[in-house]
């Protein structure tokens, strides 16, 4: 048999098992059907081991003819649970690819994808973080350091580094998280270099810095030791102008600054936002360059937001001139109050460039619950990010990782937000499961998030009786 004719050959096992496994562990049979299913699949590893066997014997242990037939074997191993035997077969894959390709081929980043699937499944966080690095290595050896291909393997870094900011327990929260704010900074000088800093095609690298930059804010405020241990690291890192507000002062003998967190204060660390409103002015300089109306009104929405995130004016006048630049870019008036009458939880993740685009982001993609009223307002649901940033949305990036649980712990809560997005008046009227934990924990998250708040007749308004879905997964 040749080796292509070899290889078909192995396809088919490997079809086989890619269509039998799903029946297996989707709708499992019971008792002798169940039983005679793992003989089949046992007999399926067998024939598949034999195979590989001759291969071996014929060709060599570093063979390609071999990868399909341990891809097999690997999907057999995952249906029984054993993680760690799939992720040796997923190894030697590796090391015959290597041997065959080369130890730097563009080749090997599918089959690291592989790995780090198998990895995650693993809970190997550490595991993971290096098989990004070892994937980003590759694209910057075959493409350069500035590519495409290295910034999108460096954003998935990033975005990792946000997904452990979860998932690790300890002081790696807050080292996680100013990890992802170097690499961030990186990332940007990097885009930089190769688009040139009067490029355009940077607005959504400016942007999400200063996301990443409202984050850290976030995370500074945070009433417990993650904001404390990265309030720390970042005065080391930057000293103290960036993180001192008007209304703090900082001890002899420590680094947290002593401050009054009443309504309306600065938020600590609000020179970051300094900073992150200085990317929102620099797309908004690119917008008015572009001479695109619906862009233009979009950054004046943003620099709004900003404005309220840092405790500084409230929005209010940006809100009225993005309004009046939609209507004169032709959008119906009634459609862009209609936008506006909706609070909105903010800053948005990433930054859109059209007025269509903006209504898809504040958008509710879920079943209003029964108990709606008509005067009521329901934003949809929010997922805290986790048990120490509970008041933080969940980056999206998240679940591009982790699939999300089958069942999230869930508050239906009804609260008002005021003329400056704070919330206020939080009643919980359903929980799932229905116990106090779940309520407090809910209550604790929504109180600590920031909305854009209700702009009618060009001014700021109370919004009441808002209804939103607060889901989390951790205990309560």
């Amino acid at each position: 048999m040749t080796k292509r004719m070899q290889t078909r050959s192995n396809t088919r096992y490997f079809l086989g098992c890619a269509l039998f496994l799903p029946l297996l562990l989707i709708n499992p049979a019971s008792g002798q059907d169940a039983l005679r299913a793992l003989i089949e699949l046992d007999a399926q590893r067998q024939t598949i081991e034999a195979d590989i066997v001759e291969l071996e014997s014929r060709y060599g242990p570093y063979d390609e003819t071999l990868l399909e037939p341990l891809q097999a074997l690997i999907a057999i191993a995952q249906s029984q649970g054993d993680l760690e035997r799939a992720a040796e077969i997923q190894n030697r894959r590796l090391q015959i690819t290597r041997t065959v390709l080369g130890f730097e081929s563009p080749a090997l980043v599918s089959l690291l994808e592989e790995q780090m699937r198998l990895q995650i499944l693993g809970r190997q966080w550490q595991e993971v973080s290096e098989t990004l690095e070892h994937i980003h290595h590759i694209q910057v050896v075959n493409f350069g350091q500035n590519s495409e291909a290295a910034l999108e393997s460096m954003q998935r870094q990033i975005d990792w580094l946000l997904v452990r900011v979860k998932v690790d327990e300890g002081r790696d929260e807050a080292d996680n998280f100013l990890d992802a704010r170097e690499l961030s900074d990186e990332m940007l000088d990097l885009a930089e270099e190769r688009l040139g800093e009067d490029s355009p095609e940077l607005i959504p690298w400016l942007y999400q810095r200063a996301f990443n930059l409202n984050q850290l804010v976030q995370i500074l405020n945070a009433d417990n030791r993650v904001g404390g241990e990265t309030l720390n690291d970042l005065v080391r890192q930057d000293g103290t102008a960036r993180v001192s507000t008007t209304a703090s002062r900082f001890g002899s003998r420590s680094v947290i600054p002593v401050i009054d967190l009443s309504r309306g204060r600065e938020p600590i660390g609000v020179g970051y936002l300094r900073q992150a409103l200085g990317y929102i002015d620099d797309i908004r300089d690119f917008a008015e360059e572009s001479g695109d109306l619906e862009m233009q009104a979009i950054a004046e929405i943003y620099h709004g937001d900003y404005q309220l995130l840092m405790g500084r004016g409230t929005g209010g006048r940006r809100y009225g001139e993005a309004r009046a630049l939609l209507i004169d870019s032709g959008i119906d008036a009634a459609r862009v109050d209609a936008f506006f009458a909706r609070p909105t939880p903010i800053p948005q993740p990433v930054f859109v460039k059209n007025f269509a685009a903006l209504e898809n982001l504040q958008a509710v993609h879920r079943k209003p619950p029964e108990q709606l009223q008509q005067e009521s307002v329901f934003l949809g649901e929010v997922t805290g990010w986790s048990e120490q940033l509970s008041m933080i949305a969940q980056p999206d990036s998240v679940t591009d990782f982790i699939p999300p649980p089958e069942n999230f712990n869930e508050a239906l809560l009804e609260f008002s937000i005021g003329s400056k997005g704070d919330v206020s008046s939080v009643d919980t009227l359903a929980a799932i499961p229905d116990k106090r934990g779940v309520r407090r924990e809910a209550r604790r998250g929504i109180e600590g998030m920031k909305f854009r708040p209700v702009f009618a007749e060009n001014r700021l308004r109370r919004a009441r009786d808002v209804l939103m879905y607060y889901r989390f997964d951790w205990e309560d």
